[in-house]
Order: C-alpha cells, then sequence, then structure tokens
C-alpha cells in the first residue's frame, strides 16, 4: 500500500492540511513539552522534522531525535530491538522530567502509611 493510500484511509475526502488531521499544520500554541521521536529512514522523518519546527515556532519547548536507521514505529519493538529500548528510557526520563515539574515534592519517594 502507498502513503497516499494509507492517507485516503485516514483522512477520506478531507482536508489533509486540516489541523485536526495533521498537527503539521496545527497553531500547537500552549501544549506541554514534546518529545518526537523517528528513525532516519522513517517514511514520515520529513514531517517529524516539520513538527517539531512547528512546535519550536509555536513556543513550546520540544525535543527531536533522529535515530540512524529505526523502521517506523521502532519504539514497538521494545525487548526485540536496542534502539528501540533506548528510545522508550528516553521517552521514560522525558516523562518524569516534565510530568514531575512544577509540582512540589514530585520527585521525593511517597511515603509508606
Amino acid at each position: 500500500m502507498t502513503c497516499a493510500a494509507y492517507a485516503d484511509l485516514y483522512a477520506g475526502t478531507g482536508d489533509r492540511a486540516h489541523p485536526l488531521a495533521s498537527p503539521v499544520f496545527a497553531d500547537l500554541t500552549g501544549l506541554p513539552p514534546l518529545l518526537v521521536q523517528v528513525g532516519a529512514n522513517e517514511v514520515l522523518l520529513d514531517d517529524a522534522v516539520r513538527l517539531a519546527g512547528r512546535a519550536g515556532a509555536d513556543d513550546v519547548e520540544v525535543t527531536l531525535e533522529v535515530g540512524p536507521g529505526p523502521p517506523h514505529v521502532f519504539q514497538h519493538h521494545y525487548e526485540h530491538l536496542d534502539e528501540a529500548d533506548a528510545a522508550l528510557d528516553r521517552a521514560t526520563r522525558f516523562l518524569t522530567a516534565h510530568l514531575g515539574a512544577g509540582h512540589p515534592g514530585a520527585d521525593r519517594p511517597e511515603r509508606a502509611h
């Protein structure tokens, strides 16, 4: 199946440039920090880079990670692909750092009752 065929399945006859169809065309102002992980051989690499650029232009903190060769949705292959394991570890650190930000005591372990 071609990319165009997948786009047809996703958007149907709708406008593929509508912000609800593609965040590349959305106003991302006000979103929390984003982590974008993509492989250098990914068919959507250009879109991932454009998304990160759009986020930065909209004053959203964004981290773009481009791996040297993992396939599409490579993170799905955790425990089978070293790049997936490493990417999920980085995503965990990213979430931990950002979800705890601004919450007093978030970096301290919870006390047993």
